[in-house]
């Protein structure tokens, strides 16, 4: 399979890696759509701390705000089935074909994974994890109510996704 590797300071390159292995507690996931975060473009731009440079060696694999479709499942995961598309936090590498999800580690180190399901309807580029997981975290967390008046700093893709999140009645 084919994965992005931060190689050097603004540097990327596209290497052919063997496809992931699962054990029976995780699943492998077809990877559709990943979000870039500022935790990526750190990496991009070299600009870590020098601890997590000593813990992040150059080259790595970068991306953990994915949404793909399930090609397989280990025989202890229950709650996903072949052809489900999820989204979630992965522990990263999602800048790839594939990348190997353990639904049950929720330690977010190696393949440690918060993951779900994406409702029927909702494209799969729409679905990147990250974004939606604090937008509906602000908005259960903040529990604006009808005619209540909220301030939202900021009008780029997060502060849009706020602003829709806290307005929705499905959350």
């Amino acid at each position: 399979m084919r994965a992005a590797f931060i190689v050097d300071t603004k540097k990327i390159e596209i290497r052919e890696i063997d496809t992931p292995k699962i054990n029976d507690d995780q699943m492998l996931v077809k990877i559709e759509a990943c979000g870039v975060c500022t935790s990526d473009m750190a990496g991009y731009l070299n600009s870590y701390s020098e601890d997590v440079k000593r813990r992040m060696p150059l080259p790595r694999r970068v991306g953990h705000e994915p949404a793909g479709t399930v090609v397989e499942v280990g025989k202890n995961v229950k709650e996903f089935k072949v052809g489900d598309r999820v989204t979630g936090i992965f522990g990263g590498g999602c800048f790839a074909e594939y990348e190997v999800c353990s639904p049950y580690d929720k330690s977010l180190r190696g393949h440690g994974t918060i993951v779900g399901k994406i409702p029927d309807g909702i494209p799969i580029e729409h679905a990147i994890g990250e974004p939606m997981m604090c937008l509906t975290s602000i908005a259960r967390t903040t529990q604006p109510e009808f005619g209540d008046t909220i301030f939202q700093a900021g009008a780029g893709f997060m502060g849009l996704g706020v602003i829709a999140s806290v307005a929705s009645p499905l959350l």
